[in-house]
């Protein structure tokens, strides 16, 4: 019968990985954030999902002999579309806010933080992000008399055109 060979057990690794991974500090939670809309800052506390906007910068292409590809970083990407997600209440504040940015076609600035318990409600400066010029669509949000105890979250996406991240 076989039998394995060389096994050995060493449990301080595992101590070693569990203090360095500890010593990085605390894990940002997704809940903690907070996004104000120029204007509708008193809305912040009701924007229940949002993203990090996305960092990356244009793809350009490029062939040489015999087929080999080179992919190259191109321009910086300074647009974004960033899904959004609201809570409505029963006074009707954020359709309020909705139909005034959609119908009247507004360029909103929007600024994203990151506010963590253990940091006093204090971003970290590298989560913090302004957004110029948004626009915004909104999807049609389902009504049901089967769904009694849902909220009404009206979703859709922001459409950012250009993305200045707050400096550290």
């Amino acid at each position: 019968m076989a039998k394995i060979t060389g096994s050995v057990g060493n449990v301080g690794l595992f101590q070693e990985s569990y203090n360095t991974h500890v010593a990085k500090g605390e894990g940002l939670i997704g809940t903690d954030f907070l996004l104000e809309i120029e204007g509708y800052e008193d809305n912040s506390t009701l924007i229940q999902a949002f993203q990090l906007p996305p960092l990356m910068r244009e793809m350009i292409e490029s062939f040489g002999p015999m087929g080999v590809r080179f992919l190259q970083a191109g321009n910086y990407n300074n647009a974004a579309e960033i899904p959004i997600t609201f809570k409505e209440v029963i006074n009707g504040d954020i359709y309020t806010m909705v139909r005034d940015w959609v119908v009247n076609k507004r360029y909103l600035r929007c600024r994203l933080r990151t506010t963590s318990e253990s940091k006093n409600g204090q971003n970290a400066q590298s989560h913090g992000f302004i957004m110029h010029d948004c626009w915004l669509n909104l999807d049609g949000v389902d009504l049901s008399v089967e769904d009694r105890a849902a909220l009404v979250k009206p979703a859709g996406t922001l459409h950012a055109n250009y993305i200045e991240p707050i400096a550290s």
